[in-house]
C-alpha cells in the first residue's frame, strides 16, 4: 500500500533534475557513465534540484535515487560524490516519509534495512522533514530534510 501511494505521488511531480542506481546487465556491466559497486550502477549528477524533481529525473533514465543497504555501500557512495565534487556536497538519497510520517522508506521499493542518521534524527523538524540526504552536515551519514529544498544534488540507480 505504501509503496502504491509513493507510485502515485511520484506520478504527480513535475519534471526536474544527483545519485543514481541500476542493476548491472548480465556481461555489459554498467553503460558509459556509470560507476559499478555491488551487481548496482551509480550515477551520480552534480545538478541542483528537490528530491522530488530528483527521483522524477532518475525515473526518466530508468532508474531511482539510491538506497543504501550496508555501509560498504554508504561509504562508496560517498566516496563517489567526493570524487565527483571535490568535497561532501549533500546528495539526496531516494529514503523519504512523505507517505507515512515517521516510517522512512526507498523510493525504489527495496527493505529500510541500513541507516546511519545523524545525532538526534529523524527529528521531523517542523513536521516537514521528508526527503533523505547524505553528507548531511558534511559528513556521510543520513540527514532528513525538506523535500521543496532545490539546491542539492543527487544519485540515481536503476530498478533492481
Amino acid at each position: 500500500m505504501a509503496a502504491a501511494l509513493l507510485a502515485l505521488l511520484l506520478a504527480f511531480v513535475s519534471l526536474g533534475t544527483g545519485l543514481v542506481i541500476r542493476p548491472i546487465g548480465g556481461d555489459q556491466g554498467c553503460e558509459n557513465g556509470w560507476t559499478p559497486f555491488d551487481s548496482r550502477c551509480y550515477k551520480f549528477f552534480n545538478r541542483k534540484s528537490s528530491w522530488m524533481d530528483a527521483e522524477t529525473s532518475c525515473l526518466r533514465v530508468g532508474a531511482n535515487l539510491v538506497s543504501v543497504h550496508s555501509l560498504e555501500e554508504n561509504t562508496f557512495i560517498g566516496d563517489l560524490i567526493f570524487k565527483a565534487t571535490g568535497s561532501n556536497t549533500g546528495t539526496w538519497l531516494g529514503g523519504t516519509d512523505a507517505v507515512v510520517n515517521n516510517r522512512w522508506m526507498w523510493s525504489d521499493g527495496t527493505r529500510w534495512d541500513f541507516e546511519q542518521w545523524f545525532t538526534d534524527e529523524p527529528n521531523n523538524r517542523d513536521g516537514r522533514e521528508e526527503g533523505l540526504m547524505i553528507n548531511f552536515h558534511d559528513e556521510t551519514i543520513f540527514g532528513p530534510v525538506f523535500m521543496n529544498l532545490d539546491d542539492t544534488t543527487y544519485h540515481c540507480t536503476p530498478d533492481m
